[in-house]
């Protein structure tokens, strides 16, 4: 008899392991509600299984609450630009950026999620979180001494600028696109985006002087 593996997407949902569907209807539910406004029953609906399941795997809301943001965390933690050893280069700032932007790009639950739990009273991010970002000021202040960024801003500031211009494009940019030109499709175009903020920061943050202007 041959066996045939069916792709991913002609997978049923009793084929994906049941913690799995537990952490992706966290996902969704966390992004959609928030922390205070997700339960339980919402998760264990929207992964099939029973409440009981869930707590099994996770033990309550907060710990699935932290359990989320722990996938997330797994996918920040390798960049080679926020090593301790040795000095940040130019091509591993501009690859945490294309990183940084991927990340983004394919997760639009984390903006929705991030942006509700700092709406909402009273959410924390747990500290492996919060040190995460103060891991990438780190490296934000290393290639200022470097030579990277340009003394006059901050390197924390600089950090948190990049940050908010890729989260911002991922969060305002369809409705900036429907006041420019609903029908224009490059103003949905990522690659142009990713390519006009590295102009921006190559001019404003990176660069030691600013270029002259051109004339017409």
């Amino acid at each position: 008899m041959v066996s045939v593996t069916r792709a991913p997407e002609e997978q049923s949902a009793a084929d994906v392991p049941a913690r799995q569907r537990i952490l992706e209807a966290a996902r969704a539910q966390f992004a959609a509600h928030g922390l205070g406004g997700t339960t339980l029953d919402a998760v264990a609906r929207e992964a099939g299984c029973t409440k009981g399941l869930v707590v099994h795997y996770f033990g309550g809301k907060q710990k699935l609450w932290e359990a989320v943001l722990g996938y997330y965390l797994g996918m920040g933690q390798t960049s080679p630009f926020l090593s301790l050893s040795g000095t940040p280069d130019r091509a591993q700032l501009t690859q945490f950026l294309q990183r940084t932007f991927r990340f983004f790009q394919t997760h639009p639950d984390f903006n929705m999620l991030a942006n509700r739990a700092v709406a909402e009273p009273g959410t924390r991010m747990p500290a492996e979180v919060l040190q995460l970002l103060r891991s990438a000021g780190d490296a934000f202040e290393r290639a200022q001494q470097a030579g990277l960024i340009r003394e006059e801003v901050r390197p924390r500031q600089a950090h948190l600028m990049t940050y908010c211009l890729i989260a911002g494009w991922f969060t305002y940019g369809q409705l900036f696109a429907q006041a420019w030109d609903a029908d224009e499709s490059a103003d949905r175009d990522d690659h142009a985006f990713f390519q006009g903020l590295m102009a921006v920061l190559e001019g404003g943050l990176i660069q030691s002087s600013p270029a002259p202007p051109q004339s017409r």
